[in-house]
């Protein structure tokens, strides 16, 4: 029986994960065309190794290729091992294209430290702007009663806001006062060993370096 065909769309790793003219941006806030390299639109086989794939991504962009996820995200699935087959791993034909997006350990770095900034970010613009929007309390996320005519899901969405942005604002808090502690951390040196005391009483003999030479003097 023949291999199934399979279409792939590729996303690639842009050329630089950081914007030169605007290093204190997160790419949540760049354009997507920087964020992101070309697509790559690749017919395949179902039988064909990840390796084979990724042999064909590096042949067209230059550099070797670390990792490929499943969905078309960085947070999608790993496809793996380089030995298995797109069809083991879940790449078939049932729908009209699958979409792959490149990764490597740098761009998962960057992604996580982009989160943390914009995250921190948005929790301090609501606690500056409390009344921000129309309802104050669904923006900040302070507890609060919910307006009339509220259904369970928005009261639940609701709820989990509250909760993300309180355990945000817990771990801010554990990391200042971690690093407060540190910065008034006092080292304080060991005190001086004292000399070990031997239990031998000391007597004359004792006091002799060389026994033999205690033994000359006395004849």
């Amino acid at each position: 029986m023949a291999a199934a065909s399979i279409v792939v769309n590729v996303r690639t790793l842009p050329d630089a994960l950081e914007s030169e003219m605007y290093p204190h941006l997160t790419r949540f806030q760049r354009k997507q065309s920087e964020t992101r390299g070309p697509a790559l639109r690749l017919r395949c086989a179902s039988d064909e190794t990840v390796g084979a794939l990724k042999k064909r991504i590096e042949d067209d962009r230059g550099y070797p290729v670390e990792t490929l996820r499943r969905g078309g995200s960085p947070d999608g699935i790993v496809l793996g091992p380089d030995s298995a087959t797109l069809g083991e791993v879940g790449i078939t034909s049932m729908s009209v294209w699958e979409h792959i997006w490149e990764d490597n350990s740098e761009n998962q770095a960057s992604l996580q430290k982009d989160r943390t900034q914009i995250r921190d970010a948005v929790v301090d613009f609501m606690e500056d702007h409390p009344k921000v929007g129309r309802h104050g309390p669904e923006v900040t996320g302070e507890p609060g009663e919910f307006p009339e005519g509220w259904d369970a899901k928005q009261k639940k969405k609701r709820q989990e806001m509250e909760k993300a942005i309180a355990t945000v604002r817990e771990d801010k808090q554990r990391k200042e006062t971690a690093e407060a502690a540190k910065a008034t951390e006092v080292v304080t040196p060991d005190p001086p060993s004292s000399p070990k005391k031997s239990n031998t009483p000391e007597t004359p003999e004792t006091l002799v370096a060389d026994p033999a030479q205690a033994t000359e003097e006395t004849k």
